[in-house]
């Protein structure tokens, strides 16, 4: 009897353990974890909020959602990249489907490091081109409703806010490439369930509690610069902590122009 409950046992922690390993089921657990703050928030919203309070957090929201278009197809692109050289490309040469790359098998870090230094400049200058975008795009509907409202003031300070908040978030990206790209796929998606989990919380409870918009705009803020924090620290960790030696900001003109065909394509 012991036997047969010590292999059940061993039967129930091997499942776990490979569900908890897998990249498809942490994924979908990212996308529902992500989906249910907002089928659990937004009926709360429209409950606590006027009607113009709703319309400037659902507005800021699509901004939000506007940020991954913005990106340029950078992001598939500069994963895509990093997976071949962690794969063993050591040099500039197509990579597209159609060829069948040259490579060792083994990660090549000298030519890593040039690349991991392009992105991390490349996203930081894209960080300030994606919020000037965004307040191209959204002054005038943002300005309209703020101006129907007697909290102009706060509104307004809600906008600059989440602004900062998305610049954090959008370069928080840089690390989602390098973590996806060497095939730490599952773990990156753990933490990301942990982090919806936390902000749909941190949201609820600001609105259950009748706190203003600037609350969850703050909130917002808070988590962005959580994620960057996190993500650094997935980085570092990594492959044996490769990447906490590399240098951070080194713009390879060379690497931007290999990358920047594809990038357009992905981004059309």
């Amino acid at each position: 009897k012991k036997a047969s409950i010590s292999i059940m046992s061993n039967v129930i922690s091997k499942f776990f353990e490979r569900g908890w390993n897998s990249p498809t089921l942490m994924t979908w657990g990212n996308l529902l974890s992500s989906s249910g703050k907002l089928l659990i928030l937004t009926p709360l919203i429209l409950i606590k909020y006027n009607i113009d309070e709703i319309a400037f957090w659902y507005l800021l929201l699509t901004i939000n959602s506007f940020v991954v278009v913005v990106d340029f197809g950078f992001y598939p692109t500069f994963s895509r990249i990093i997976s071949f050289v962690f794969n063993g490309l050591g040099q500039i040469s197509d990579v597209s489907d159609k060829i069948k790359v040259n490579n060792t098998g083994k990660p090549e870090w000298s030519f890593m490091e040039r690349i991991y230094g392009t992105i991390n400049s490349t996203y930081f200058f894209l960080s300030f081109i994606v919020v000037l975008v965004i307040v191209i795009a959204s002054y005038g509907p943002i300005n309209t409703i703020i101006s129907r409202t007697q909290q102009e003031s706060v509104l307004g300070s809600s906008y600059i806010i989440f602004l900062i908040s998305v610049v954090f978030s959008f370069f928080a990206r840089r690390s989602d490439t390098v973590i996806i790209g060497t095939n730490h796929v599952a773990l990156i998606n753990r933490w990301n369930i942990i982090n919806n989990l936390a902000n749909s919380l941190s949201s609820i409870l600001i609105v259950y509690c009748g706190l203003g918009i600037e609350w969850l705009a703050i909130n917002q803020l808070f988590f962005s610069v959580l994620l960057i924090i996190r993500n650094y620290y997935l980085e570092i960790i990594i492959c044996d902590k490769r990447f906490k030696h590399f240098k951070m900001f080194n713009f390879d003109l060379d690497i931007f122009k290999w990358v920047w065909v594809p990038t357009w394509k992905s981004g059309v």
